[in-house]
């Protein structure tokens, strides 16, 4: 019987049992490093905000979760709830929290720890603070991230079964002290030399930083290094992915680190592709665009004489919530394109394609039809047409 947190919870928790010190099974105040100074940390975590929480286990009994500062309970706040149960070799048992930090939290430190039966993890402390300053001077940033569509994996001591936790979009974040003032652009040109002339045959422009933490704890520079390499990782709101390994060096004669990584921004601020005289396919005369923001209720589109329904695509817009299922079809209330299975978009910032290649007359215009029901869905969809002939 064990319990386990991943190294992903936004806190670390740890096991405090074992006959040998190491960094998994003692905090990081008391573990010593022969004569190398010890430098206390604490987490930051904002005043209000929630944190999210994955625990999982092999056996089903209910577990606790518990808040003290120093030796005093905090008793509110705090929700535990038994989700998913993952059947194979192992049965797997997972329990997602949340901690409100609400007044009861303000300005102190906190320890928590989890419980199920003899199993006992305890967390590294937090401070939790109004973070609004330090935020705005760059002192701080807020890391953000998820790995939805890889829902959960067999190594269960350190992935999340992120469908399963509680917070809308299934996504994980915490502070921490870290600047990202040096630049990483990624800028390449790729150019065509001819005897009297050169063309740009090509060119993308990505935004980079370098992103510096402070004097951080081996938990924390091991959190950083997990995290960023997951599908979804934002810094400050910013999507971003590492190019590289973390450069980790150790801070003068103490136990502590500092961290680099070199991180490029998801999507291109400038792309160039040159046509070299071939036909432009993008031309309208070829295709035809239709895009729809925020769409919340049932609407339709006509299909232009000679053209048919190429692709697709939906997202969440940024204020939507909850689950959308949406419908396709040449007829109002049709579903021959998107059905109610394949409909069923939950709550995430993916976009979801559906290539369609369908139509209903090679020749005279039509209709397409789409339905939305969510409760407070709100969905971004583009729809490409292109000429059957």
């Amino acid at each position: 019987m064990s319990l386990h947190s991943s190294i992903l919870n936004p806190v670390m928790f740890k096991s405090l049992t074992g006959s040998y010190p190491n960094w998994e099974n003692t905090l990081h105040e008391n573990r010593k490093q022969s004569i190398f100074k010890i430098i206390s940390y604490c987490q930051r975590f904002q005043k209000d905000e929630t944190i999210y929480l994955q625990f999982s286990s092999d056996v089903s009994t209910a577990m606790t979760l518990k808040a003290y500062c120093g030796a005093v309970e905090i008793v509110t706040g705090i929700t535990v709830k038994a989700m998913a149960t993952i059947v194979g070799d192992v049965t797997r048992y997972y329990f997602s929290c949340s901690v409100v930090l609400g007044a009861g939290y303000y300005n102190k430190k906190v320890t928590f720890k989890a419980a199920q039966d003899t199993d006992l993890l305890t967390s590294e402390p937090i401070f939790i603070e109004d973070l609004n300053t330090k935020l705005a001077n760059g002192e701080i940033v807020r890391v953000k991230y998820t790995n939805l569509d890889r829902d959960y994996s067999d190594l269960q001591d350190y992935f999340v079964y992120w469908e399963d936790l509680i917070s809308t979009g299934s996504y994980l974040q915490f502070y921490i002290e870290a600047v990202t003032k040096k630049i990483n652009d990624s800028d390449k040109v790729e150019i065509l030399e001819g005897s009297q002339s050169k063309d740009v045959i090509s060119s993308q422009l990505f935004s980079g930083q370098e992103f510096e933490t402070g004097i951080i704890p081996d938990y924390m520079v091991r959190k950083l290094e997990a995290v960023s390499s997951l599908d979804y990782f934002e810094i400050n709101e910013v999507q971003y992915i590492k190019e590289s390994s973390t450069t980790v060096e150790n801070v003068g004669n103490s136990t502590s680190h500092t961290v680099v990584m070199k991180l490029t921004a998801k999507n291109a601020l400038s792309i160039n592709v040159d046509d070299m005289g071939v036909e432009d396919l993008n031309s309208e005369s070829m295709q035809i665009n239709y895009t729809f923001t925020g769409q919340s209720a049932d609407f339709d589109l006509a299909v232009d004489a000679g053209y048919m329904v190429h692709t697709i695509l939906i997202q969440h817009s940024a204020s939507s919530t909850g689950v959308a299922i949406v419908k396709a079809g040449f007829a109002s209330g049709g579903n021959e394109i998107i059905d109610e299975l394949s409909g069923n978009l939950p709550f995430d910032a993916i976009v979801h394609p559906f290539l369609v290649h369908n139509q209903t007359d090679l020749v005279n215009a039509g209709r397409l039809y789409i339905s939305i029901s969510g409760a407070g869905v709100k969905l971004n969809i583009n729809v490409n047409l292109i000429k059957n002939s």
